[in-house]
């Protein structure tokens, strides 16, 4: 209670969590922290924990799909860069009613403007569809690719068809595995399944965790709707 963690956990609260400021806080601490932050800190278990997928490349692509879609690699200087990803936002935001803004504005500053870190975003359009349906933020570590964030509709045809071609693309270029971490309880768990992901025991040893200070957010509300992914934090 008197310790460095908790004089520095409290500053922070102190400066960052006025009402006025702040709807909710979360993040991926150890368990040791969690604990700690349990006791002293109001903090709470987020969902039903992370879900993990690391997966063969090559099992993905054995699955047969039609190939009935497109996807684009993005970089910041393209012109309509601002304009896709608003969009993009735009039109799932009903199916992600409690995550961070992931609109043209998130995505440069999260992805395009790290200074450690190099990521790829890819996007997905269908055959006929004119404007893209989704994106994924990928990182690439020697010969496994990491999704580090992943926005998509609820739609199964429209995740196995993006996945298909994110698999495809990356078998290309050498790659053999692919992993991803995802909330428990979210739509895209039983989705990715269906795509030839494989779930396995979480690596990291990370704890979901939030801290709720608008109280008008019911726990159990959060529990069911919260999304997050590992581009919400610095670990990848």
């Amino acid at each position: 209670k008197n310790g460095l963690f908790i004089h520095t956990a409290n500053a922070y609260f102190e400066n960052f969590g006025k009402m006025e400021d702040t709807f909710v806080m979360y993040g991926f601490p150890g368990k040791y922290h969690f604990d700690i932050g349990v006791k002293y800190l109001q903090y709470s278990y987020l969902g039903k924990g992370v879900a993990y997928f690391s997966s063969n490349i090559k099992n993905m692509i054995d699955k047969e799909w039609l190939l009935s879609g497109k996807i684009t690699q993005i970089n910041l200087s393209d012109l309509s860069f601002n304009l896709s990803f608003d969009q993009i936002w735009k039109q799932l935001e009903p199916d992600y009613p409690l995550s961070v803004i992931r609109n043209a504005a998130y995505i440069k500053w999260r992805f395009f403007k790290h200074p450690f870190n190099k990521y790829e975003l890819w996007c997905y359009k269908p055959v006929f569809g004119r404007q893209y349906t989704g994106y994924m933020a990928i990182k690439i570590n020697e010969k496994k690719a990491i999704i580090v964030d992943l926005l998509i509709s609820q739609s199964e045809k429209t995740v196995k068809k993006f996945m298909l071609e994110i698999a495809r693309m990356l078998m290309k270029r050498g790659i053999e595995r692919i992993e991803t971490w995802i909330p428990e309880n979210h739509f895209l768990v039983k989705m990715l399944q269906s795509t030839g992901f494989e779930k396995k025991q979480e690596p990291t040893g990370i704890v979901p965790t939030i801290r709720i200070f608008d109280k008008s957010l019911e726990k159990n509300y959060a529990t069911d709707n919260f999304y997050y992914s590992m581009g919400d934090g610095d670990l990848l």
